[in-house]
């Protein structure tokens, strides 16, 4: 019933949109079913990994009150969007990475930053299943900690995050 009314709208348009990306992301994959997820990490979250139109995808959840389901810790930044120019990005740069930050903070996300999320703030019990995109987090993940996730595509991790469910592909 979860699934079907967040599939519905009935949680709103951001996360309606999310779900139905989850389900065709299962059916490429050919998944029977979802799974609940208990925590996700996002690498989705650097503009430098999304650019422009993962950015306008993120604002775009944002804006249709998008939030998140589960504690979602987000990766490194590709600058700091309140510092960049003192390091010599260029202003519209600095700016898109501060968008992000902004999208990623309304949609409820812990401003971590960091691709160890598993020392700091998001940390997974042994069997929980989880939505992690960053590649060592996964490692980390899955051999040292013991819960279980694939290596969730960017854009796909929001997804995962604002419905609290995976796609049931393996691990």
């Amino acid at each position: 019933e979860y699934e079907r009314g967040l599939l519905s709208g009935a949680q709103g348009k951001a996360k309606q949109t999310a779900m139905e990306i989850v389900c065709r992301m299962g059916e490429l994959y050919g998944a029977a079913e979802l799974l609940e997820i208990s925590r996700a990490h996002l690498d989705g979250c650097s503009y430098t990994a999304v650019w422009d139109g993962g950015l306008e995808f993120m604002e775009l959840l944002a804006s249709q009150g998008g939030r998140v389901a589960v504690p979602t810790s987000l990766n490194i930044a590709s600058c700091d969007g309140f510092c960049g120019k003192d390091f010599g990005n260029p202003e519209d740069f600095t700016e898109k990475c501060r968008r992000m930050e902004a999208a990623c903070y309304q949609m409820g996300c812990i401003p971590s930053w960091t691709c160890a999320s598993y020392q700091c703030c998001n940390i997974p019990a042994f069997g929980e299943c989880v939505a992690f995109a960053e590649s060592n987090v996964v490692n980390f993940c899955n051999s040292v900690f013991g819960a279980r996730t694939e290596r969730t595509g960017d854009l796909v991790d929001i997804c995962c995050a604002l419905t609290g469910r995976v796609p049931a592909m393996g691990l």
